[in-house]
């Protein structure tokens, strides 16, 4: 008995692994962003582990992630030489250990079937391949919340104090990486109380249980809480509400359709209500609801660790009926379809993601979840300053990228091309530039995001003429001769 279940824990483990490896491959090569760039040079390689807690003027550090991505990079460095790829390493690793975590308390409650299924669509969806070797604290967050339920729902079902520790660690954890996280802790005693009736929400456990992740962020923030609130205070987000709302809700919707349409009977069929039903409808609903109460709206990306409380309750909700699906198949051929519908519907969801983020894009150029600008072929910021190292013959020309065309990763880039900072000019967030002390000298390069861009540029910086170098690409470049 105990050899055949360790072969069936191998083989889906290893069908998860198969597939986290191929959805993150075809992102692990890709460049640095204006984010990630912050992470690595702003944080990673410039800051001793004493200042990297106390450096949190932005909130581009999370904290956590910051330490394990400059642990890792020490301990690297030591060995072996240091790639853009290898930043990535510590995410994918997380991803995999999220996956196998994800399936394994799924499986708590699901047929294994469902619970690969639910694990399948997550490794093959967009988010997964965008967030899995992110250079920032994503994934990471999702594994620390998914803990947080995991040891949440123990606690609340079997009242050990070890499990309660181990929940305020995971929440610590959570909160410690990206404080927003708050969110999704904040939701999950209501969804662990599975049975709970009103009177319930007032015993002991369960009070515990709600007050843990708000002692979590204040014991974890207290000590830097001037920088915490000033960073809560930025305002920084999406203009567009309704846009930041629509990407969350169908990047969720496309890449779980098959688990949403065989829970929805289940939810139809229930007649009586309880807490814990209500519970999961709130969930659902959170995003929406935390955006339309903010100004401006938080990035969607923020939202990504909830879908460690939205999958297992798919899964779950969906898993009777699929068992019932499934029942007249044998054991192999039942894991055989699971696997080929999943990765069927999530292969026919990555062919259409350019056209999903158009979609989602359509108002305000943003995407989250689909394809964002930085995960395109055409984002290459390393070849476009290659192409006006090329073009500056040796000489000193000047290089203005605007806002828009990502300065961070034009600037990282820059650097690594071994050109000099003094050449490279940039604006910051709102149009602030940060770098321009003197007017534009001859032959100035400017780098703009399309020709809307390269005409905001013009109006601050007029010029008589100028000659396209090449705007194939997504940082388009233009040589320009000011007035």
């Amino acid at each position: 008995m105990k050899k055949t279940q360790f072969r069936e824990s191998l083989l889906t483990f290893g069908i998860i692994l198969c597939a986290a490896v191929w959805s993150a491959s075809k992102n692990i090569s890709r460049p640095l962003w204006f984010d990630e760039v912050i992470t690595v040079t702003g944080f990673t390689l410039n800051l001793d582990f004493s200042q990297i807690y106390f450096k949190y003027n932005i909130p581009n550090n999370h904290i956590l992630f910051t330490y394990l991505l400059k642990f890792f990079i020490n301990a690297w460095s030591e060995f072996l030489s240091v790639f853009e790829w290898t930043f990535r390493l510590p995410s994918l690793a997380l991803s995999i250990i999220s996956l196998w975590t994800l399936y394994r308390f799924t499986r708590t409650r699901a047929s294994r079937e469902t619970a690969l299924a639910a694990s399948l669509l997550f490794a093959l969806s967009m988010p997964f391949a965008i967030y899995s070797v992110a250079i920032r604290g994503y994934i990471m967050s999702f594994l620390f919340v998914l803990l947080a339920f995991i040891f949440c729902d123990k606690a609340l079902r079997r009242k050990k104090k070890t499990a309660f520790i181990l929940y305020f660690i995971s929440s610590l954890a959570a909160v410690g990486t990206i404080p927003s996280n708050i969110i999704p802790l904040v939701l999950i005693p209501f969804i662990a109380a599975r049975y709970c009736k009103i009177r319930e929400l007032l015993t002991p456990g369960f009070i515990a249980a709600l007050l843990i992740p708000l002692f979590s962020i204040l014991i974890f923030y207290l000590p830097i809480h001037e920088k915490f609130m000033a960073n809560m205070n930025l305002k920084e987000g999406w203009s567009n509400h309704s846009a930041a709302i629509s990407c969350i809700y169908a990047a969720f919707i496309v890449s779980f359709l098959p688990l949403i349409i065989l829970a929805i009977p289940a939810i139809i069929k229930r007649e009586t209500i309880r807490i814990d039903r209500l519970a999961r409808l709130a969930i659902f609903f959170a995003p929406a609801a935390v955006i339309l109460i903010s100004s401006p709206a938080p990035f969607p990306r923020v939202f990504f660790p909830l879908l460690a409380l939205w999958i297992p309750v798919a899964a779950w909700t969906a898993s009777p009926l699929i068992r019932k699906l499934l029942r007249k198949f044998k054991d192999d051929s039942r894991l055989l379809i699971a696997v080929a519908v999943s990765a069927l519907w999530a292969l026919s969801c990555l062919g259409a993601k350019n056209n999903l983020s158009v979609w989602t894009a359509r108002d305000h150029g943003l995407d989250d979840y689909f394809s964002p600008y930085y995960t395109q072929k055409d984002f290459q910021p390393f070849e476009a300053g290659k192409t006006i190292k090329q073009m500056s013959e040796g000489k000193s020309v000047p290089v203005f990228v605007s806002f828009d065309a990502d300065p961070y990763a034009f600037g990282f880039y820059w650097s690594v091309l071994k050109m000099p900072d003094s050449l490279f000019l940039f604006d910051g967030p709102k149009l602030k530039t940060l770098s321009i002390k003197r007017p534009f000298s001859p032959k100035t390069f400017i780098v703009v995001k399309d020709e809307n861009d390269f005409k905001r540029v013009l109006k601050r910086f007029p010029c008589k003429d100028f000659r396209v170098i090449d705007a194939g690409k997504y940082q388009k470049i233009y040589e320009v001769i000011p007035e």
